[in-house]
C-alpha cells in the first residue's frame, strides 16, 4: 500500500504512482487503479481511464 498523502496514489509492482488529476478523491476506498493498460508500464497506467469515479465528467472511458 501507499502512504496517505494529499495526492492520491495506487500501488503496482511494489511501487506507488499518482492517480490522474481528473479522478475524484475517495476517502477510505480506491481513487484509481493501475488496470486498463496492461503491458505499458505503471506510468502509462495512471491515465484518466483508471479512475474509480471522475471528479467532473466521463467521456467514454476517460474522465475529463
Amino acid at each position: 500500500t501507499c502512504p496517505r498523502r494529499e495526492t492520491r496514489e495506487f500501488a503496482q509492482g511494489g511501487e506507488c504512482f499518482e492517480c490522474h488529476p481528473e479522478c475524484e478523491r475517495i476517502e477510505g476506498n480506491l481513487t484509481c487503479n493501475g488496470s486498463g493498460r496492461p503491458g505499458r508500464g505503471p506510468a502509462a497506467a495512471a491515465g484518466a481511464d483508471t479512475c474509480t469515479r471522475c471528479a467532473r465528467y466521463r467521456d467514454g472511458p476517460h474522465c475529463v
